[in-house]
């Protein structure tokens, strides 16, 4: 199945949906971030600034963070980050004496565990770590430190967000940033042209309190542009993405152009219908009004009427169609007509673009087949054929009647349209008919992607403006992704290649998105590496050369029963919010045994002649057995005390992923 481009389904495994989506379909928030220092108060954040380059495909989001400590102590910062799920960080840095700090991607309890002996006490220089680790998607933790008394600190890190392609313009939203103290402002810029903020050019910084919409239209230099990613992660696993996104306009109405209009005016055509060519052929003729071009109407039944002197200026073939009555005379034929528009293109000037409309039922003499018709069709003109019933203004093309040759031989259509003359219906009739005067959507539409489509996606239509997306984790490499279509009957195709940098980009982005949930954590770990993106089992460590002294690391202190720390922030490696407590080693085993002892003894179980193995996530038990040394694990003592284990509750010390911890009590 296949998504529409601009659809938020975070691009995963996305059904056919409506063009009209929302970009990033974001829920927004009242204040994104929150901001704790360890130590003191007067640790606090000054500036919060957002350098935003936006691209056809993402946009980065460059943030740089000022902190200022004011209290007498080395103190640490912990900023909670809280974005849109599709926000990824793929950067981190640390400033010290005006040079920033590139940090490095580690796996995340690599880098949870030097952040805790680069910021302890120790017989050593340390120095100065800033560490951004996952927490869910759109929520993120970075921790600085140490903040010097009396002395700025400054830290950055890099998003990126996918963009999406709505009604021509490619879309970020950006939810509220900041904390409740300090507003992120923020600056944005692209290579590729203006970019709009909340619909208007901003003329220098603006906040990001309130979030932002931010939109680009880009040029065009094909009918569709589009991007395709396949990255190998493992044995029969690829991740592989495209989108394939429609100019927000496909052809323009030329200027200068000769138009022929010839109305079917005889007998077997109704008064209501007739009213409705008209007030189609006005709406289609309205488009024309570039001062140059000119027009000339004629009717026809057995014979043909001019309306017009010959080309006369739009608005005069406009108000002889308004003036028009139905001549309601016999014959239909359409040779005689198409003749007399010969003639008539033959006497405008050579350069000009030649457009011929017909509207009529097409119930004309049996003997005139339509390969008869064709030949006697102007050249060089591109002719539109149209039966017009009434009501609300609408057009549907049909390529399977034997007459939809005669004008595709010129790059026109056979149309069936819906019209009416009255005056409410000027602006759909002008919209609805602007169609016949340039093309504005992509028919025929049917794109292929060798293992990425189970079935190649045939009949559809791409307006301009829209786009087509697909995300997926596939079996093997996708070699290209085709679109073929036509623009009213001329042939439009569009392939694309696997772009390596695209792969890349979405090795990060997919952290973003449903398909993060079917990885598993060494999957994650190539993918995370491939697009140096923070995930579930990686965190950036930035380090600057500090020379602090070593006794101003951050202190631990154990109660009795469980782990205590002065200090507060995040651990990276863990998927919720929760304190670290920062230490150098923990006796995991010892404080199990501490809790799960007197629940031994209340079964009435001997010290020394039970064995509980417990494996936990983090500071959940989720799985667990008990056996007695003189007894199997289903006996009394052995349920017994697996009921009241299950009851415990283990400290925030076990704070890993996951721990299998064994147990004699």
């Amino acid at each position: 199945m296949l998504g529409r481009r601009g659809d938020f389904g975070r691009r995963g495994t996305g059904a056919l949906l409506a063009v009209a989506g929302l970009a990033l379909a974001l829920a927004g928030r009242a204040r994104a971030d929150g901001f704790r220092s360890t130590r003191s108060p007067e640790l606090v954040e000054r500036a919060h600034t957002v350098r935003i380059v936006l691209e056809r495909d993402r946009a980065l989001l460059e943030v740089e963070r000022t902190l200022w400590n004011g209290g007498a102590r080395p103190d640490q910062a912990t900023i909670d980050i809280l974005t849109a799920p599709a926000l990824v960080p793929v950067g981190l840095r640390t400033a010290s004496g005006g040079r920033w700090f590139e940090g490095e991607l580690l796996p995340a309890e690599t880098a949870a565990a030097r952040y805790r002996e680069l910021t302890g006490i120790g017989g050593y220089y340390p120095k100065d770590p800033a560490l951004l680790s996952y927490r869910d998607q759109g929520h993120f933790a970075l921790q600085v430190f140490p903040c010097m008394p009396g002395e700025e600190k400054r830290v950055a890190y890099t998003l990126v967000a996918p963009t999406r392609y709505r009604d021509g313009r490619y879309v970020v939203e950006l939810e509220p940033m900041g904390t409740n103290e300090v507003t992120a402002r923020a600056v944005v810029r692209s290579d590729l042209g203006p970019v709009t903020v909340d619909g208007a050019i901003p003329d220098g910084p603006f906040d990001l309190d309130q979030g932002a919409v931010l939109e680009l239209a880009a040029p065009f230099a094909a009918p569709v542009e589009g991007r395709l990613a396949t990255q190998p992660f493992a044995t029969g696993r690829v991740l592989s993405s495209f989108h394939l996104d429609v100019a927000p306009r496909l052809g323009s109405v030329p200027r200068g152009a000769r138009v022929v209009v010839l109305l079917d005016g005889s007998r077997s055509v109704q008064a209501p219908e007739w009213e409705a060519s008209v007030g189609a052929a006005s709406a289609y003729l309205a488009h024309f009004g570039d001062g140059a071009s000119r027009a000339a109407v004629l009717t026809f039944h057995r014979g043909v009427a001019p309306l017009t002197p010959g080309f006369v200026p739009i608005d005069a073939a406009r108000d002889a169609l308004g003036r028009a009555s139905l001549p309601g005379k016999n014959g239909s034929e359409l040779g005689t007509a198409l003749a007399a528009a010969r003639s008539l293109f033959a006497s405008a000037e050579a350069a000009s673009e030649r457009r011929l409309l017909v509207l009529t039922d097409l119930r004309t003499r049996a003997a005139l087949e339509p390969d008869e018709v064709r030949r006697a069709l102007p050249a060089g003109a591109v002719v539109h054929v149209a039966t017009t019933g009434v009501g609300t203004p609408s057009l549907a093309r049909d390529d399977a009647s034997p007459w939809a040759a005669v004008p595709r031989a010129t790059g026109g259509l056979l149309w069936h349209a819906r019209s009416s003359a009255e005056a409410d219906d000027e602006p759909a009739r002008r919209a609805t008919f602007e169609e016949w005067a340039r093309p504005m959507r992509i028919d025929r539409v049917r794109v292929t992607a060798p293992g990425l489509l189970d079935e190649a996606l045939e009949n559809e239509s791409l307006r301009e403006g829209a786009g087509l997306e697909r995300s997926a984790i596939t079996a093997r490499w996708v070699p290209y992704v085709s679109l073929t279509g036509e623009l009213w009957s001329r042939p439009v195709t569009r392939t694309l290649a696997p772009d390596a940098d695209y792969g890349r980009d979405w090795s990060a982005l997919v952290f973003g998105t449903d398909l993060a949930s079917e990885l598993t954590e060494p999957e994650m770990m190539t993918l995370a590496r491939a697009g140096r993106a923070v995930s579930p089992v990686t965190s950036y460590l930035a380090i600057e050369p500090g020379v602090r002294p070593s006794t101003e690391g951050l202190e631990e202190t154990w109660g009795t029963g469980q782990g205590v720390s002065s200090g507060h922030g995040y651990l990276a490696g863990s998927h919720r919010t929760r304190p670290i407590y920062l230490r150098t080693s923990v006796d995991f085993e010892a404080l199990l045994r501490d809790l799960l002892a007197p629940e031994a003894r209340a079964c009435g179980l001997v010290a020394g002649t039970s064995e509980v193995r417990v494996e936990s996530t983090l500071d959940e038990i989720v799985a667990l057995d008990a056996r007695l040394d003189r007894a199997g694990p289903g006996s009394a003592g052995a349920r017994c005390l697996v009921e009241r284990a299950w009851a415990v509750e283990l400290p925030p010390a076990f704070d890993l992923e996951r721990r299998v911890t064994t147990v004699r009590i």
